[in-house]
């Protein structure tokens, strides 16, 4: 590409040359009269894909230059001075309004007009890297917006899904496992799916399903948004929609910048497995003893006309005396990183700092392995009392409610126990 502008010819002029410059052949069809071009880049890895940068803006062939379109998406009216393919993403220089980023060439790569008619389609996601997350105490109002940390999923639609129409993610390991699902039927905000007619997005976090949350909860230092993070391997995403399943595979990769043994990494994710499974299994008992202290207070309330009205409400007072102090050792009532400083820590939250700290190194320190085994000491003796309650005091109160003719408390179902 070159340009005449300077000399008193705006006009476009882009050349091709097959035989090492002993002919050329122009390319300017689609190109907009009296727009200067100052850059042209070939795709390293799809033959014929070209990326143009004008006096205004930018523009993409998919067939080597014989037909040039607009591809300038958000990117202001502005001279790209030049371009540049790296890993993956198209970088673009300009003149006055600094460079941008186009993020995840993948569906540029991958498009063709047999996807453009198809009523449902996944495109391969790129592969994608387990890094940690940034830092700091916010960002300017100005900066620049990074991709998400994870794998991105593109799909696209003909048509925008009917109320009733429900479209799913899943994603699964190479066994056909599945470790993670979205729906536009199932989460809220943005663990919910919002498909739409045309090019859809849809970020992994490289995270298994979350264990049981407790609303409006914060466990300080823990990863707030999911369960454990996954390990490198290949992995599918599969695509259910309009009756029909697409299904695409692609590779999580460890931190480049880092050589952690597989055994270390292996080591690392069991662990982060369990403390995944005691939060859960915390959170299950703090939701089933507080149902049991809901129940056992109406019930309390219901009977104070019954003959056994007085030995009722004095079993059922002690059973919601013993809830009340097992409820705040087992879960803070943190809510926000300040709450912390105002509210004990609760065992949940001792096991999701821990978390943190197991994610945020790539191997297993000894001072992590010693606090593990006190905090297993702790649980197996909290878990004993919560199991006390549900079994041995609940148990006598039903009795008693029966010889009343009042109806029971019910337990909930516990989830089985990883020991």
């Amino acid at each position: 590409a070159f340009r005449k502008d300077r000399v008193g010819d705006p006009a476009p002029y882009v050349y091709k040359s097959t035989d090492y410059g002993k002919s050329w052949t122009k390319l300017v069809n689609g190109l907009r009269a009296g727009e200067p071009v100052r850059v042209v880049r070939e795709d390293p890895e799809r033959k014929g894909l070209l990326y143009a940068g004008t006096e205004t803006g930018m523009y993409v062939s998919f067939d080597g230059g014989a037909k040039w379109q607009t591809f300038s998406g958000n990117l202001p009216v502005v001279p790209v001075t030049d371009l540049d393919v790296k890993h993956g993403d198209l970088i673009v220089g300009t003149e006055g309004r600094a460079f941008w980023i186009v993020d995840d060439l993948s569906i540029v790569r991958q498009h063709a007009d047999s996807i453009m008619a198809a009523g449902v389609h996944l495109y391969k996601p790129r592969t994608a890297h387990l890094l940690g997350g940034g830092g700091g105490f916010g960002s300017p109002r100005n900066a620049g917006r990074n991709p998400p940390n994870g794998a991105t999923v593109y799909y696209s639609l003909a048509s925008t899904p009917d109320s009733a129409d429900t479209v799913k993610l899943e994603i699964l390991e190479a066994s056909g496992v599945v470790v993670r699902s979205y729906s536009n039927k199932e989460g809220t905000g943005t663990s919910k799916l919002a498909p739409k007619a045309g090019v859809n997005a849809y970020s992994w976090d490289l995270r298994r399903t979350a264990p049981t949350t407790l609303t409006g909860i914060v466990l300080f230092g823990a990863p707030g948004n999911g369960g454990t993070r996954v390990t490198p391997g290949m992995y599918q995403v599969r695509l259910t929609a309009a009756g029909t399943t697409r299904t695409q595979s692609f590779e999580v990769k460890n931190d480049p910048r880092l050589s952690t043994p597989p055994a270390q990494v292996a080591e690392r994710d069991s662990v982060a497995r369990l403390l995944v499974t005691r939060i859960g299994e915390i959170h299950d008992a703090v939701l089933r003893v507080r149902d049991l202290k809901t129940q056992v207070q109406g019930i309390v309330t219901r009977a104070k006309d019954a003959d056994s009205a007085k030995a009722i409400a004095t079993s059922g007072g002690a059973i919601v005396k013993k809830i009340e102090t097992l409820d705040p050792r087992m879960t803070t009532k943190a809510q926000n990183g300040q709450d912390i400083i105002n509210f004990a820590n609760g065992i949940n939250g001792q096991y999701g700092f821990l978390l943190g700290q197991v994610e945020g190194n790539p191997v297993l320190t000894q001072p992590v392995k010693e606090r593990l085994l006190e905090l297993e000491r702790l649980w197996a003796s909290l878990r004993a009392e919560v199991e006390a309650v549900e079994t041995g005091d609940v148990a006598a109160f039903n009795r008693l409610l029966a010889a009343a003719k009042v109806e029971p408390v019910i337990v909930k179902k516990k989830p089985n126990t990883v020991m």
